[in-house]
């Protein structure tokens, strides 16, 4: 359908060792339910291998171009981290003893300039960069966190095979101004995020509790995701996001409600 909505949605919790997750498939599987409800044609994808994410996202990009779509969303949730201010996010066969990080990884920024959408959306519930993933990944740091629940996101951390590259997690990245561009993050750069205690990530959990609210434009719904993910985590963690969108966005305009019968 011209003109239609894609989203390609992933969950990635079966990673190797003390990499493993526990939320991720959740979130994924209430980000897909939540999508088709709103009109989306959803591709789902959990416990994807660095092959599973490159072909769905090569199928995906496609498919936005070929059928002129209106709104891309690409949505994940697992780990995630940067090198050298290029963010990634990690399929669950990744090897770190098998070359350069980066070749087992999928580069978001190229994706989101793949996207021809009209509208291009990301959201990412990533950075599980836990102290067991971060021992897995070759990197040391999170002296400031505890927590084996948490996630890091933009703090500075060294490589420890050799210091060339510098790895922290997800943090900014660049918009295109000609383009509009809407990128969210589970937490802000330099801060960290919880994968969370109950069925879903608080991000994923904020998310979709409030994405469907009609008439509610997209930047007020990441001000109710990010008051809503401060109170699940007493203030520990702050969601970010990055826009060049030019006109609100809608996830349920009340425009496309049935009207009421006449009488």
């Amino acid at each position: 359908m011209a003109g239609g909505k894609y989203a390609l949605v992933v969950g990635n919790a079966a990673y190797s060792g003390e990499m493993a997750l526990t939320n991720p498939c959740n979130d994924v599987r209430a980000m897909h339910a939540t999508l088709v409800a709103l009109n989306f044609q959803v591709t789902k994808l959990e416990d994807a291998t660095l092959k599973d994410m490159k072909e769905s996202i090569d199928g995906f990009v496609d498919r936005l171009k070929t059928d002129r779509a209106s709104v891309g969303l690409f949505y994940f949730s697992g780990h995630g981290l940067q090198i050298d201010d290029q963010n990634y996010v990690v399929p669950v066969d990744f090897d770190k003893h098998g070359g350069p990080l980066a070749t087992h990884m999928v580069a978001v920024q190229p994706l989101i300039e793949k996207m021809s959408s009209d509208v291009t959306l990301v959201l990412l519930d990533a950075c599980r960069n836990n102290p067991g993933a971060q021992r897995e990944i070759g990197t040391r740091g999170l002296s400031n966190i505890d927590d084996a629940r948490a996630l890091l996101v933009g703090g500075r951390i060294e490589n420890t095979e050799d210091d060339a590259h510098t790895v922290s997690g997800l943090t900014a990245m660049k918009v295109d101004p000609n383009k509009n561009i809407f990128i969210a993050f589970a937490a802000a750069p330099g801060g960290f995020a919880y994968d969370g205690s109950g069925q879903m990530s608080p991000f994923t959990q904020a998310l979709v509790a409030n994405i469907d609210a009609v008439d509610l434009p997209l930047f007020n719904l990441t001000l109710r995701v990010r008051q809503e993910v401060l109170a699940i985590t007493k203030d520990k963690q702050r969601t970010w996001d990055n826009s060049s969108l030019t006109d609100p966005f809608f996830f349920n305009p009340g425009s496309l409600l049935p009207s009421p019968p006449d009488g």
